[in-house]
């Protein structure tokens, strides 16, 4: 099962879950029990950290408020924030599945596939020609007339391959 599948699932067990944790008391609305106390930290703490894989960037106001509700202080009411928090996922979970949310796999390419992009422009600049690219740095017999770069745009020294050595 994808990623995406997963955290959407995830999302509507959280939903699912806080219908129980953020009912309180009659009189203070407050947690029920220990052990409801403990449990609405935790769910608090999953529910961030789904709100953090989808929104990855800080600036993101679902992220933003995520991380305003879970920075509350901890005490008898936590239950209250689970159902603040209950109700910012239901709306994320409706942006997502109206696509208003950029899937998480295409974030991930297109953000490579910017850094490539950036590689490439910086080599065009630098006229650069016959680059042979890797992600990581390797020992490699490669021709004298190609330079050899790395993905943090280091610059590889050329061995001499062994025709070349004979040649010496």
């Amino acid at each position: 099962m994808p990623i995406e599948e997963n955290i959407k699932i995830r999302i509507i067990n959280l939903i699912e879950r806080s219908k129980n944790l953020k009912v309180g008391d009659d009189t203070y609305h407050q947690a029920l029990s220990n052990d409801q106390l403990q449990e609405c930290s935790g769910w608090i703490a999953s529910a961030l950290n789904v709100v953090q894989l989808v929104c990855p960037n800080p600036e993101n106001a679902y992220r933003k408020r995520a991380e305003r509700i879970a920075s509350k202080k901890s005490g008898w009411d936590n239950n209250l924030h689970v159902g603040e928090f209950s109700f910012l996922l239901i709306e994320l979970q409706r942006d997502i599945e109206n696509d208003l949310l950029a899937s998480i796999a295409d974030r991930a390419r297109a953000e490579t596939f910017d850094n490539f992009l950036d590689h490439a422009k910086e080599y065009l600049k630098e006229n650069l020609k016959n680059l042979i690219f890797f992600r990581r740095p390797r020992t490699i017999d490669i021709p004298h007339n190609i330079s050899v770069i790395s993905s943090c745009g280091m610059e590889f020294q050329r061995s001499i391959s062994k025709q070349e050595s004979k040649a010496l």
